[in-house]
């Protein structure tokens, strides 16, 4: 059974990259960027893609690896801190941050203008996504070291 407290950290640990995210398009929006023309915007809306379906694919293997070793030690203390929330926020994240760089590449026009608010939108979901990534591979290195030391005890 989770503790009232875990479920406010979890809340809290789903909710930072958001608000992160919010605040960097926020940011954008205040700063008052001006609209962007790049002649080849497809290699750069290319890459992000693609960035973001490798790193998709790596929490997908990581989750399906660890969910294979279910009624391990560490399986037990990953379920207890819920671990798996971390993940999922990834995968989430990763899938939106895919779907709207392919609606952008998708909208822009001939021009490869991009305005305001697809950059300040652009800035919000990658902000939110790194910070998700960073977050759950820094907890899948956690579970690597608490790995080591239970074989050591």
């Amino acid at each position: 059974m989770i503790s009232m407290k875990q479920k406010i950290c979890n809340v809290c640990i789903i909710l930072f990259p958001i608000a992160l995210g919010v605040v960097a398009a926020f940011l954008i929006i205040i700063m008052k960027v001006p609209a962007i023309t790049l002649p080849r915007v497809e290699f750069i809306l290319n890459a992000v893609i693609s960035c973001a379906t490798t790193i998709s694919g790596f929490v997908i293997t990581s989750v399906s690896i660890l969910i294979g070793a279910t009624s391990s030690e560490i399986m037990k203390e990953i379920k207890a801190q819920g671990g798996f929330i971390r993940y999922t926020e990834a995968l989430i994240l990763g899938i939106i941050t895919i779907v709207y760089f392919i609606f952008l590449g998708a909208t822009l026009d001939e021009t490869a203008c991009i305005c305001r608010l697809f950059i300040s939108v652009s800035a919000g979901i990658l902000v939110a996504y790194g910070y998700s990534v960073i977050s759950a591979g820094y907890y899948l290195l956690s579970i690597i070291g608490l790995l080591n030391k239970i074989k050591s005890t």
